[in-house]
């Protein structure tokens, strides 16, 4: 359990890296002169979906496992605010899942380079709407592990960030004739 506390974030990134890798080898022989793009697109999408899982999990996981074996109890005793330790939880997260992202795209974008394309301006945009979409994930899913038990802050959060990502569908099709 140490050794993935310790690794999780650069083992996740690797395997991520090699899965984009076969990918985009597939990708690469089915487009014709679109392999950069592809590549992007299938990294950027592939990492935010990844991001958002890890996200929850670590997030619901962590604060229901500090509150279930009492370890957050001594922080909660001394005389600072509850709200300053779920503060705390916050930031540590959100900086957790900005590495994590930051080396996911770094992956996407080191693979472009190996076949030979440039980065796109646009790509250090998208990194920065990264981080902030995982600061709101983080957000959402430590709002309900505080507020349910795990399992049902886990499908709130899911649910909510699933309506959120589709909320453009969901606005079409309830005005569809």
């Amino acid at each position: 359990m140490r050794l993935w506390k310790l690794f999780g974030i650069p083992m996740v990134t690797v395997v991520f890296a090699l899965v984009l890798v076969g990918l985009s080898v597939t990708a690469a022989s089915l487009s014709v002169g679109e392999q950069a793009r592809l590549i992007f697109d299938v990294g950027l999408s592939a990492a935010s979906a990844v991001g958002t899982l890890i996200a929850i999990a670590l997030t619901i996981t962590s604060f229901a496992g500090e509150l279930r074996t009492r370890t957050a109890y001594p922080v909660l005793v001394r005389p600072i605010g509850r709200w300053l330790f779920v503060l705390g939880k916050y930031l540590g997260l959100v900086a957790t899942m900005q590495a994590c992202v930051t080396l996911m795209l770094l992956a996407t974008a080191a693979v472009v380079v190996l076949y030979g394309d440039s980065i796109p301006a646009a790509f250090w945009y998208t990194l920065v709407l990264s981080w902030l979409e995982m600061a709101v994930v983080v957000g959402i899913a430590l709002m309900f592990s505080a507020l349910a038990s795990p399992v049902m802050a886990a499908t709130y959060s899911t649910g909510l960030i699933l309506a959120g990502n589709f909320v453009n569908d969901i606005w079409h099709l309830s005005f569809s004739s």
